[in-house]
């Protein structure tokens, strides 16, 4: 898998269903989960709704419970959350973006993705992070408008790449 998938899985022991990210293996025990992998993000996220799992990579392995999420670095550290936000975590599957804490390029990865455009930053953007739902049917414009409201950064669309301007706008 590259990039995020949904996963509703009922365990079979002489099946086993595997999903492979890279050299790391997520191995369905009967479960609704979900796994986020783009190659840009700081780590790895499975995030599990019911059931069990069991992450592995060539060195170690976690098994996860409902309603954790285990992220793995590019340098293989696990971290394990407890109580994770997992229902957010498929926010996408509802036609939603989430964010929770998320700083204005992790945000903007996000519509990246959805929206297919290039980012062009103009300058070094400040600290601060995004908490809430933004409905993915809304064009790219309504999401700019709303997120340029709540940052000091100048967000302009131009031929369809999305720059971004350091500093306080206002």
């Amino acid at each position: 898998l590259k990039g995020e998938g949904y996963f509703e899985v009922k365990g079979n022991a002489s099946k086993p269903f595997k999903v492979m990210v890279g050299d790391k293996t997520v191995e369905v025990l009967g479960t609704r989960f979900s796994v986020n992998a783009y190659t840009e993000e700081r780590y790895m996220k499975t995030s599990l709704l019911e059931g069990k799992l069991k992450v592995s990579t060539p060195n170690k392995a976690q098994l996860l419970e409902p309603g954790q999420q285990l992220r793995i670095g590019k340098d293989e550290t696990f971290r394990l959350i407890s109580n994770a936000k997992v229902e957010a975590e498929i926010s996408w599957t509802n036609g939603l973006f989430y964010f929770n804490n998320e700083d204005l390029p992790a945000v903007l990865r996000q519509l990246t993705r959805w929206y297919q455009v290039e980012v062009v930053y103009h300058g070094a953007i400040g600290p601060e992070t995004f908490t809430g739902y933004i409905s993915r049917e809304l064009p790219l414009g309504d999401v700019l408008e709303s997120i340029s409201s709540m940052t000091q950064a100048k967000l302009e669309l131009q031929e369809g790449k999305l720059h971004v301007y350091a500093g306080n706008k206002r």
